[in-house]
């Protein structure tokens, strides 16, 4: 192994010493393996900026595999002693690299957890003893010298979904278990957090995710600063920061606002949740789209609540907020009403789905054109939450799209329904547009039209996630209703109408609470 000098003169960088250790493995999952098979990745920039600071023969080694866990790194760290295993980056080996041993382990995994419904805030005491487990795995499988564990990042672009809610709780435990063996916490979380809200308060469609999962290159640049203070040189993280975020630098010094929808249990009244920076939180006011009023303002600039009652009649609307000089606006769509936590048959592959064992009540009582907000499922009357479709989460600005799992940690094989009224002012003939933005798992998708079904497939499967049949909606109100099931992984879907060329259909008004 080699040794490397652990300080750098000042003459050299014109900053003060730094240490750091000399060969660091970073065991992960797909975010990991991004860090190196993307150009942007945060490994190629750790390396380049340890390079550019004199420090170039630091061996940073990302080990990363995409659907990895906690439990299955276990598998992983087992099989090292025999077998050579490749996961995602090509030439780089377990094996090998663990045979090697490490001055310095970071141990970089969560987001599987959280994304995959192995874990929910119930099973958080599981999840910590195996994640010790995993420790002790590895302390009995390579020698290193200094253990960090590093907490994931964002799932979802709003801290307010269950799935972020969930891994703010997973931190607190790494954090926990950090303290328990002697190892250091890495905050990539939280610094991911804090950059994210500082560019989102400049810009609502600011993102730092490709996917609502895994970082894009302005994430990629916070995880890069978050090692390169986590291995020893804080002054070359600082001067990455400088150099290379400098929009990032500046807007946290900016006025600014950021605006997040919530999803109400009331129909007819929800809230919108916000920071600011800077201007005057006494002046705030919101100027409302047609059919909302302002009800009351809580809380202060560094979070606040506002309560507003109506119900949209329009499928996209704006919201506007200001606070004295500073303006930000927020896209508020339909809501639909949502209901979860239905149990259908195992299925994989979309051969195996049956529909017939899918069925409940609910739908039942759509088909027969009943009011299945009153359905009665296992003795039970059903339960719905008001869902705002937010470009926050899986779906994207797609108005007509649902994130089941960012709502609820969704069992496997779990479906769930949506429902919305659609008056139109004449009988049209439209298109039923069906899809998925997902790209792990599968969706099945069944929808009922004014008592009919309409479609029924496995929307996953299909070319570009994305399918469409011709209905027809009637002069007045018409009654939309789909059960979405899904496998495991992500849980979203989008079920709405369009002209024949994709585009919107006019004249339509939407609600929820239409009898």
């Amino acid at each position: 192994m080699k040794r490397l000098l652990t300080t750098l003169t000042a003459a050299v960088l014109l900053l003060p010493a730094i240490s750091f250790a000399e060969r660091i493995l970073i065991v992960g999952d797909s975010i990991t393996g991004h860090s190196m098979n993307l150009p942007y990745g945060y490994t190629h920039q750790v390396r380049k900026a340890l390079k550019d600071a004199g420090a170039g023969e630091v061996e940073f080694i990302p080990l990363g595999g995409s659907g990895q866990s906690i439990s299955s790194w276990r598998n992983v760290v087992r099989n090292s002693r025999e077998k050579n295993q490749k996961l995602d980056i090509p030439g780089i080996f377990v094996k090998e690299e663990f045979d090697k041993g490490a001055d310095t382990l970071i141990i970089f995994l969560g987001m599987n957890d959280a994304l995959a419904p192995y874990t929910d805030h119930s099973e958080l005491n599981r999840w910590k003893d195996e994640y010790r487990k995993l420790i002790s795995d590895l302390k009995a499988r390579l020698n290193f010298k200094r253990l960090i564990l590093a907490s994931p990042t964002m799932l979802t672009e709003t801290p307010y979904s269950y799935k972020n809610k969930l891994m703010d709780e997973m931190a607190k435990v790494i954090r926990e278990l950090a303290k328990e063996n002697g190892a250091e916490y890495l905050d990539t979380r939280e610094t991911f957090q804090k950059y994210h809200e500082a560019m989102r308060k400049q810009n609502p469609k600011q993102t730092f995710m490709l996917d609502y999962v895994h970082p894009n290159e302005t994430g990629h640049h916070s995880l890069t600063f978050s090692f390169l203070k986590a291995v020893g040189c804080k002054n070359i993280a600082e001067r990455y920061l400088q150099n290379t975020m400098p929009a990032t630098m500046k807007v946290s010094q900016k006025p600014g606002m950021s605006l997040y929808v919530q999803n109400s249990r009331v129909p007819g009244e929800f809230t919108i949740r916000g920071s600011l920076s800077g201007g005057d939180f006494k002046a705030l006011k919101a100027q409302l789209p047609e059919g909302l009023k302002l009800k009351g303002i809580d809380g202060s600039e560094q979070e606040f609540t506002l309560t507003i009652a109506g119900e949209l009649q329009h499928l996209k609307n704006t919201v506007t907020i200001t606070a004295g000089t500073v303006k930000q606006t927020l896209a508020l769509n339909a809501p639909f009403l949502i209901s979860t936590g239905y149990n259908n048959e195992r299925w994989f592959k979309p051969e195996d789905f049956q529909k017939e064992k899918a069925e409940t009540g609910i739908d039942r009582d759509a088909k027969a054109g009943k009011e299945v907000t009153k359905t009665i499922v296992n003795g039970k009357k059903t339960e719905w939450l008001v869902y705002y479709p937010s470009a926050d989460v899986t779906g994207g600005d797609d108005p007509n799209a649902v994130d089941f799992a960012s709502v609820t940690n969704g069992r496997p094989f779990e479906s769930g329904y949506l429902l919305r009224y659609i008056h139109s002012p004449e009988t049209k003939q439209v298109n039923l547009t069906v899809g998925s933005k997902t790209f792990a798992g599968e969706e099945q998708v069944t929808v009922y039209l004014n008592g009919k079904e309409v479609y029924s497939d496995v929307v996953t499967k299909k070319k570009g996630k994305r399918d469409s049949v011709p209905v027809e909606l009637k002069k007045g109100w018409n009654t939309l209703i789909a059960r979405v099931c899904r496998v495991t992984w992500q849980w979203a879907a989008s079920v709405g109408f369009h002209n024949a060329d994709g585009s919107d259909v006019s004249g339509l008004t939407y609600s929820i609470t239409h009898k």
